[in-house]
């Protein structure tokens, strides 16, 4: 009993901090809470659905250029920020990194592969404890999986040898799987590991069959791990089961925000499939929230309205303050419901765009919210 009150005060928390932004949207005042920076573009992992490798490592930021960009953010209001890439710890200076931006006082995660975690020091396992939270990139509970996923013959073991040190060490870490045909009869599987292994959180995304980086081409053949339309029902049946059982093992996960749009995207995602309705097919009433709470900046300094859309300009040179006023007509047009053609193509984004779109129009979406709330609990 005690564990289901907790998730409802956790619950009405979650709303009332998007009843807050539903104000401010309304009122067009929503400011950039979170920054989320690639501090490198090389990576140590060789993951099949990932461009990074194809990324010019020479256009990188410098360490300098990174500093001051924290700080300008900082002073912005940015409140907590994410290193991802590539991956942030093959980054030369990335612990110096580290202690100055919680020097600022910022509120810091970090996106990993875990590959090189369990070969820290104790020196950097302590720096390590300062942070909010590492997201670890983690696919299957089947290390033949999981390795043939993300390149490389002993990944699986690397990885779960650095949860394991980083849990043994009260290092708060969550899992980021990637949902393809790979690993989607799994899902259940998945939670009970991340359970069993002592990891509380496990968040998802749907495989992104575009480029993970505007800079490259999307990896040739990357349609060939969406899940068939033929595998459809079980995948929703899948996802369903997977929401209970998490449920029951005190598993926080976004399955919920997932479940109901999961399918349209792989319908619109499939070859020769007809264009430019998948935004329309997730909700009667689809709003963005990302484009005006989050920045993200690339390894090269490029300006990104969200994950999903091409720079709209470069900070090499420039102040971010200065930088994100090339964004204002975009983020106009998007809050009167105008999405770019990219946003065909958006998955990561959609979660939490879901869930702040039906408490903005919890009428126009009631069938949608009752779904949701009855997921949740």
């Amino acid at each position: 009993m005690n564990n289901f009150w907790k998730k409802i005060k956790k619950f009405f928390r979650g709303v009332l901090k998007y009843v807050n932004f539903a104000a401010a949207y309304r009122r067009g005042r929503l400011k950039y809470n979170h920054l989320f920076l690639n501090i490198t573009s090389y990576c140590n992992s060789n993951c099949v659905y990932c461009e990074v490798k194809c990324l010019d490592h020479k256009k990188d930021l410098d360490f300098q250029r990174l500093k001051k960009l924290i700080k300008e953010a900082k002073d912005l209001g940015v409140k907590e920020i994410s290193f991802s890439g590539g991956e942030p710890f093959v980054y030369y200076k990335v612990w110096e990194l580290i202690d100055y931006t919680i020097s600022l006082g910022l509120e810091l995660n970090i996106m990993s592969n875990g590959l090189m975690i369990a070969d820290f020091s104790e020196e950097k396992m302590a720096a390590l404890k300062k942070l909010k939270r590492i997201f670890i990139s983690f696919d299957s509970p089947v290390a033949e999986i999981h390795n043939q996923l993300r390149g490389g013959a002993d990944f699986f073991q690397k990885t779960i040898a650095g949860v394991k040190k980083m849990l043994a060490n009260d290092i708060k870490v969550s899992f980021a799987s990637v949902i393809s045909n790979q690993n989607y009869s799994q899902l259940e599987d998945l939670i009970k590991f991340t359970s069993d292994l002592g990891v509380k959180s496990i968040f998802f995304q749907p495989l992104h069959v575009w480029s993970n980086y505007d800079a490259v081409k999307n990896i040739k053949g990357k349609e060939d791990l969406l899940p068939a339309k033929k595998d459809f029902s079980d995948l929703r049946k899948k996802i369903k089961n997977s929401i209970v059982l998490a449920k029951n093992l005190e598993i926080d996960n976004n399955l919920p925000a997932i479940s109901q749009w999961i399918k349209n995207y792989f319908i619109f995602q499939q070859p020769g499939a007809r264009k430019g309705k998948w935004i329309e097919n997730i909700l009667p009433d689809y709003k963005c929230l990302e484009i005006f709470t989050k920045i993200f900046i690339d390894c090269d300094g490029g300006v990104l309205p969200c994950a999903m859309l091409a720079p709209r300009g470069n900070l090499k040179n420039k102040s971010l303050k200065k930088s994100l006023l090339s964004l204002e007509s975009l983020k106009e047009s998007i809050r009167k419901g105008n999405f770019p053609k990219e946003c065909e193509q958006c998955s990561c984004q959609v979660a939490s765009n879901f869930t702040f779109s039906l408490l903005l129009s919890p009428l126009k979406n009631l069938k949608n919210l009752a779904e949701f709330i009855c997921d949740k609990f």
